[in-house]
């Protein structure tokens, strides 16, 4: 939430040229199915999703984009599975860590003439993620100098809710690793407009209700992890 004190300066904008989300990059689905394995869940997760989904996943291995509708084919299975919220949010904080190492190689390789900052690491972050989706967007919005809003749009994943807090601890260890101590940090509701037959997807676009992620740090010259509790409803 953005209060009175608080001014607005949006530090990378939502790209109009952006549709919605068609796919998304292989590795982040073939990633979740390994720790579905290492966690002794591969089994259960096989019995919730589709027979022609799962083969379908499977037969896109290596570097590419895989189509939105298998990734949601994929975390929706994931969400029948009825793991608590801490759980899946370890998860989420699992894959983060590495996002964040690769976030210090991007801001590694920015030059001695680019001063450091979080905000160096915050615009490093949306060029990665614009490799990690096609289509949809993001909008960094900069309140305070340690204050950041991050309003999604366009992706149908954030109507599931193993996504939604799966992706919140991604997020959250995605900083703390780069060197960001978090403070505090929430993901708002994502609601759908009532009495409407438009698909999740299509709710977002219209920006009524986009899922916004709010965070607040303060700066460290060390590697952190994922302390503080995030806040989701």
């Amino acid at each position: 939430m953005v209060t009175s004190m608080e001014t607005r300066e949006v530090v990378v904008p939502h790209d109009p040229s952006c549709g919605p989300l068609t796919a998304v990059r292989r590795m982040l689905v073939h990633s979740s199915l390994a720790d579905l394995q290492q966690r002794g869940l591969f089994e259960q997760y096989c019995a919730l999703i589709d027979p022609q989904a799962l083969a379908s996943i499977n037969e896109l291995i290596g570097p590419g984009w895989m189509p939105v509708e298998l990734a949601i084919d994929h975390y929706t299975a994931r969400d029948k599975l009825g793991l608590g919220r801490d759980e899946v949010y370890a998860a989420g904080v699992r894959a983060g860590g590495k996002m964040g190492e690769a976030l210090l190689v991007a801001g590694s390789q920015l030059g001695a003439h680019v001063e450091r900052s979080p905000w160096t690491i915050v615009n490093a972050f949306s060029r990665l993620g614009r490799r990690l989706y096609e289509g949809g967007s993001s909008q960094f919005v900069k309140l305070a100098e340690n204050k950041l809003l991050i309003e999604y749009r366009g992706n149908p994943l954030f109507a599931l809710g193993y996504y939604r807090t799966a992706h919140t601890g991604f997020m959250h260890q995605t900083f703390a690793s780069a060197g960001l101590e978090l403070t505090a940090f929430s993901l708002s509701p994502y609601r759908r407009e009532a009495g409407t037959n438009r698909s999740p997807n299509e709710l977002v676009m219209m920006g009524t209700e986009l899922p916004r992620h709010a965070v607040a740090w303060r700066w460290c010259t060390r590697r952190s992890t994922a302390s503080v509790v995030p806040r989701l409803r």
